[in-house]
């Protein structure tokens, strides 16, 4: 595995030590411009992605909550996002049931965090009826 990868990285190698040399310099200037001016781009695809998204107001709900609570950490960041991202529209989501019984559970459990969290999650929500299916052979 190693020398497969060092076999494929060679090229590249002796690729970035020839660009020491001065004929390569503008080349290498050409490739970091272009870097830069693709930024913008990416910026550009989160507008184009909550479009895309089921729920796209709750999405850019999201990533303008993601700016403004960027500089928040832990708990802090936490209570920032959930003060400021909408509940989701069971509506449109493929079991509405469900969904509305996880934002109930969601309710009943806000305010706690690590396993009291999970523990409250999984009692809130409502009990998954088994399939009946074929019983496993034994082998």
């Amino acid at each position: 595995m190693k020398a497969k990868l060092r076999w494929r990285l060679t090229p590249a190698l002796s690729a970035l030590s020839a660009a020491a040399g001065t004929k390569a310099l503008p080349a290498l200037a050409a490739l970091a411009a272009g870097a830069l001016l693709a930024l913008p781009a990416l910026a550009q695809s989160a507008v184009d992605y909550c479009a895309k998204a089921r729920d796209p107001v709750r999405c850019e709900a999201r990533q303008a909550a993601l700016k403004n609570c960027a500089d928040k950490r832990h708990a802090e960041k936490q209570a920032c996002l959930e003060a400021s991202i909408p509940p989701p529209d069971c509506s449109r989501a493929q079991n509405p049931q469900s969904c509305e019984a996880a934002q109930k559970a969601r309710e009943v459990c806000r305010g706690k965090t690590g396993k009291e969290l999970k523990t409250c999650l999984r009692d809130e929500q409502p009990k998954k009826k088994k399939k009946a299916g074929k019983p496993k052979p034994r082998t």
